[in-house]
C-alpha cells in the first residue's frame, strides 16, 4: 500500500503533486487491512475448492501459490477517476517456478465524487484485480 494511502481518511488527488484528505470521511479498518480482506474474499470466490490466507494472519499453512501484491496506486485522481495500478507476483514453491510478475492497471469513474460512489468504485476495482489474478492462477497453475 503506497503509504501516502496509510491514514484513517480517504485520500483523494487534487494536483498532479497535492493531496486531500476527505474531512470526516474515513475508512472503517486500516485500508491495508481492508483491501486485503475484500481481496482474499474476492479470490476464494475465484478460485473454488481452494483456501486463501493472508500472510500475516492467524491461520497458515504451506501454499500451493504465493501471491505477493503491490498497490501502487489507489486513489480517486484529480479528473474524477479512480485508479489503481498494482504489481503481483506469483510462485508456485513446490514447483520450482520462477516468480512470475503481472502488472495490472485499472479505472473507471464512479457515478459522482461522493466518498459513498469513489468507494464502490474502488470495491468495483479490487474485485477485477482478484478476478484477473483468480484466472491467471487458475491458468498458471502446475499440471500434476
Amino acid at each position: 500500500m503506497p503509504s501516502y494511502l496509510d491514514r484513517p481518511h480517504v485520500v483523494c488527488r487534487v494536483e498532479s503533486t497535492g493531496l486531500e484528505l476527505d474531512g470526516n470521511e474515513r475508512w472503517g479498518a486500516p485500508l491495508d487491512e481492508t483491501v486485503s480482506k475484500v481481496l482474499i474474499e474476492k479470490l476464494a470466490l475465484g478460485l473454488p475448492n481452494s483456501s486463501v490466507y493472508n500472510e500475516g494472519g492467524s491461520i497458515s499453512a504451506t501454499p500451493d501459490v504465493s501471491v505477493d501484491l503491490e498497490l501502487q496506486k489507489f486513489e480517486l485522481d484529480e479528473d474524477g477517476t479512480v485508479r489503481m495500478f498494482a504489481e503481483v507476483a506469483t510462485t508456485w514453491p513446490d514447483h520450482g517456478s520462477a516468480n512470475r510478475l503481472v502488472r495490472y492497471r485499472f479505472e473507471e469513474r464512479p457515478r459522482d465524487t461522493s466518498t459513498e460512489a469513489v468507494v464502490q468504485t474502488m470495491g468495483g476495482l479490487l474485485a477485477k484485480l482478484a478476478d484477473s489474478l483468480s484466472r491467471s492462477i487458475r491458468a498458471d497453475a502446475p499440471r500434476i
